[in-house]
């Protein structure tokens, strides 16, 4: 809990992605620091998956920032993670996790990473120059052709690489 409160209380914090290294992904989470992925967060905690973090070796997690969630929730027409099945809920988290790390950086503009994630469905990583010359990473924008098992959704990741101890996070 120490280190919790550390993270809470630290007047130094940077949204730079490689200030986290020095965390666990569950400390993180557990924060009042955490990018704006409050509702992430309680989504883990009513799943159980905090544990899943815990033991995995290093991962890569989409974590949909609390924006995202408010606009799912809007499309959906319900007010919150509560509405949610627990067994839905936690089928929907396990796609967002990848069993390996991946760091934008190392990939080459115009890339595109097969990724599989707990629930041994394929996601697609992929990162383009953007305006201003800036690379930016992409889920599911950029699907091989011919390809049809994967889910519509796509994403921009709108903070790269935020790297734990333990795992890396892509935010969306």
């Amino acid at each position: 809990m120490s280190a919790c409160l550390k993270l809470q209380t630290n007047g130094e914090y940077d949204s730079d992605g490689d200030y986290w290294k020095g965390y666990t992904f569950n400390e993180w989470l557990d924060s009042e620091r955490n990018l704006d992925c409050h509702i992430f967060a309680e989504a883990v905690e009513l799943t159980g998956l905090e544990d899943i973090f815990d033991t995995m070796e290093e991962s890569t997690v989409l974590v949909p920032n609390d924006d995202a969630f408010a606009q799912l929730f809007s499309e959906m027409g319900i007010s919150g993670i509560h509405e949610f099945e627990p067994v839905v809920l936690k089928e929907i988290l396990s796609y967002l996790i990848m069993s390996q790390r991946y760091i934008s950086t190392d990939m080459q503009d115009g890339a595109v990473i097969t990724a599989q994630n707990l629930v041994d469905k394929p996601l697609y990583l992929s990162r383009k120059s953007s305006p201003g010359n800036r690379l930016q990473l992409y889920v599911n924008n950029h699907v091989p052709s011919g390809v049809t098992d994967f889910a519509a959704t796509t994403a921009t990741v709108v903070m790269q690489d935020v790297a734990f101890k333990d795992h890396v996070a892509q935010i969306v």
